[in-house]
């Protein structure tokens, strides 16, 4: 099965080291972790090259993820614990209500309307989910992707004995996902995303079918990259930001993609800081 990308998309490192262990089959289930809460470039090959990156879109990771390194799959679900279960692209709802609807009709479990919250409940419902979504008729609804944020307030790191229950019940139930054949076998891949790993429970970290991902603080061509997408936007003072790309770049050393942002919009309202 191929990988959900367009062959035209052109990776950052980090998405080409899960599309390595994706076609090894190796794991299918991933921790992200560093630079998180930044945009991501989505850069792809035209005849010339590489597109310019006045042609370019940036957007945040879990966009990425769901439109572009997953944006073929047929359903992609989101998870936190502040707006529980979503589906990312709503266009796969009726056929998401569907299998629902099978659901119950063989357990006599209604999730419509009444999802889950916490998570080892989540984890028992996507378990059963990818379960009945391998046995729908249509084979497009057995790609998916679940996508974790904010994955230390869902699985926490603690001494076992700091851990309740709940939080125990959620890190056996994870793990049993990860490592049925549902998932390992076919063409679904859990995403867990986290600022720091160290945060994250200890037990998934160093589970044999989780792999952790780093994503880096941009680099100065990413940076430099990113400022002329920025001034080629026609803002005010995008004449002054061009002439000083070459310093903008090396300055903003350490800084992500977020940051930068902040910093020429102030520097654009005419409010520089010394960059």
């Amino acid at each position: 099965m191929p990988f959900s990308v367009s062959t035209n998309t052109v990776l950052p490192g980090w998405a080409e080291e899960i599309a390595g262990h994706y076609f090894s089959r190796t794991q299918s289930t991933f921790i992200l972790y560093g630079n998180v809460r930044d945009y991501v470039r989505v850069k792809s090959r035209n005849r010339g090259g590489f597109s310019s990156s006045a042609g370019a879109d940036y957007m945040p990771l879990g966009d990425y993820l769901a439109k572009v390194l997953f944006g073929t799959r047929k359903f992609v679900i989101k998870y936190d614990l502040s707006h529980g279960l979503t589906l990312a692209d709503q266009s796969g709802s009726e056929q998401f209500d569907r299998i629902l609807r099978a659901i119950a009709a063989v357990t006599g479990t209604n999730f419509l309307g009444n999802m889950p919250g916490d998570p080892h409940g989540v984890l028992r419902f996507l378990s059963r989910f990818i379960r009945a979504a391998k046995a729908n008729t249509d084979p497009d609804a057995r790609r998916i992707a679940v996508i974790f944020d904010y994955a230390e307030m869902i699985f926490p790191r603690a001494e076992i004995t700091n851990l309740s229950q709940a939080d125990r019940a959620a890190e056996i139930a994870l793990e049993r996902l990860a490592s049925s054949p549902e998932v390992v076998d076919d063409d679904i891949t859990l995403v867990l995303i986290a600022e720091d790993i160290a945060a994250v429970s200890s037990r998934i970290v160093e589970s044999q079918y989780t792999a952790e991902i780093k994503i880096p603080i941009p680099e100065e061509m990413a940076r430099r990259e990113y400022i002329e997408w920025y001034a080629a936007q026609g803002t005010a003072n995008s004449k002054e930001l061009i002439e000083d790309i070459s310093a903008l770049s090396s300055a903003s050393a350490g800084l992500n993609l977020t940051q930068i942002r902040h910093v020429l919009a102030e520097m654009d309202g005419g409010i520089s800081l010394g960059l």
